[in-house]
């Protein structure tokens, strides 16, 4: 069940879209590049997500899947790569 979890969260996530600003960091010589920060969801996107969730798995509920959502879309935008081994 674990297993699926990650995948239907990142296709919901394609689905709905991910949102991030770059925030300008404040430099004494050199420019550094910008901070990620992602923008807190507003209640009609957090219903939006959990109902495109709850039309892929119906367990995918309550606040835990919506931190675990937040996650992989912070991941995605900073395009890292988690690896997991089997």
């Amino acid at each position: 069940m674990k297993k699926l979890i990650a995948p239907a969260l990142l296709a919901v996530l394609a689905l709905t879209g991910c949102s991030a600003t770059a925030t300008p960091a404040p430099s004494a010589t050199a420019p550094a590049p910008p901070a990620l920060t992602i923008a807190k969801p507003t209640e009609a996107q957090k219903t939006a997500l959990m109902a495109d969730l709850a039309k892929v798995n119906p367990q995918f509920e309550g606040t835990r899947t919506l931190i675990s959502a937040s996650l992989a879309c912070r991941t995605i935008l900073k395009g890292s790569r988690s690896r997991h081994r089997s």
